[in-house]
């Protein structure tokens, strides 16, 4: 001040006035140095991703031999089990969710008995492909029913497909294939598909091969189950309840109790069914087991449409026009008729 003094009933408002000056100068700086560093910390991050990304399309594409040096690169031990998984998003408007999706995968990873933090690499903003370490553990920590409950649970309406325990670098490659042919699978199923599809389980991986031609596995499956294969209530119902019988070692009784019926009530829809088919399920049983399995994954991707349905349906959607004393009637089809009215 000069050298000269404050005067005493001063002394404290320009205290005050230095100390807020000085706040509004700290607190300015301070924002500034954590907007670069957030700024550098995520150009940081993008370009670690994108090294991320590289090598692990190297390693899947089979052009690098895996060692020392890519573990450390990806921060995650290659020689040891895997679980790969694809985890997305089903509504491709949903916009940006890998931060989400990340999220879900690290909580995923630990429910499932992860050594280590998974790896993750974005596929898209809507979809994540995951690497689950589980050391040298034969099998996650957790069974798939118990994962689908968590996923429902923690994080509604993401989706999840499994590729199932694999070792090493190749089985790296191999799980994450797998998961990617049981994602196919659960897009082709739609609505049919669960909320975690599991290359492992029962009856997946060869539905996950017959997709690769649906045309085929359509006109297959009809010939195989003929009437049986109609897109109605009736004709579902019945393919459920042959299903089980077949499952069942051909027992009416035993399947009863799977589908909590009575044996006699299997025992008719089993004799319905067999009618709608025109024949028996003795004679070509596996082929009449594998085609019912594709019904209940890819249900109206591969039955016959209904005819009365799609009649109805067509009457719905026609229309009329009237012109003097003729009406044009339009189908859904595109069809046009014409009739006239006597005056």
């Amino acid at each position: 001040m000069g050298g000269e003094a404050v005067e005493p009933e001063l002394g404290v408002p320009v205290l005050e006035r230095i100390i807020t000056v000085m706040s509004v100068y700290i607190d300015r700086v301070s924002q500034q140095v954590v907007e670069v560093y957030e700024r550098e910390r995520e150009r940081w991050l993008a370009h670690q991703s994108s090294v991320r990304a590289v090598r692990v399309q190297e390693i899947l594409a089979g052009n690098e031999r895996p060692d020392a040096g890519a573990s450390a690169a990806l921060n995650y031990v290659l020689h040891q089990n895997h679980l790969a998984a694809i985890i997305w998003v089903p509504d491709t408007g949903s916009g940006d969710m890998l931060a989400r999706i990340e999220s879900a995968t690290h909580d995923v990873a630990g429910f499932m008995g992860a050594m280590t933090d998974p790896l993750f690499v974005a596929a898209d903003r809507v979809t994540g492909w995951v690497w689950v370490p589980l050391g040298t553990r034969a099998a996650p920590r957790r069974g798939y029913g118990e994962l689908r409950d968590f996923l429902e649970a923690r994080h509604p309406g993401l989706v999840m497909a499994v590729g199932g325990v694999t070792n090493g670098p190749e089985g790296f490659r191999q799980s994450y294939t797998r998961a990617q042919r049981a994602r196919a699978l659960a897009i082709a199923a739609g609505k049919n598909a669960p909320v975690v599809t599991a290359y492992d389980e029962p009856g997946v991986s060869t539905v996950a091969l017959l997709i690769e031609d649906v045309a085929s596995t359509r006109a297959w499956v009809r010939s195989v189950l003929r009437g049986l294969a109609a897109d109605n209530e009736n004709a579902a119902r019945l393919r459920e309840t042959v299903q089980v019988y077949l499952a069942s070692n051909l027992s009416n009784v035993a399947a009863a109790k799977q589908i909590d019926l009575h044996y006699n009530s299997v025992k008719y829809r089993v004799k319905r069914a067999a009618e709608e088919r025109g024949e028996d399920f003795t004679g070509d049983r596996l082929a009449v087991e594998l085609a019912l399995l594709v019904c209940q994954w890819l249900g109206p991707v591969v039955v016959t449409p209904d005819q009365a349905k799609g009649r109805a349906d067509g009457q719905r959607s026609g229309w009329a026009v009237r012109v003097g004393s003729v009406t044009v009637r339009g189908g859904s089809s595109g069809s046009l008729t014409a009739s006239s009215r006597a005056m």
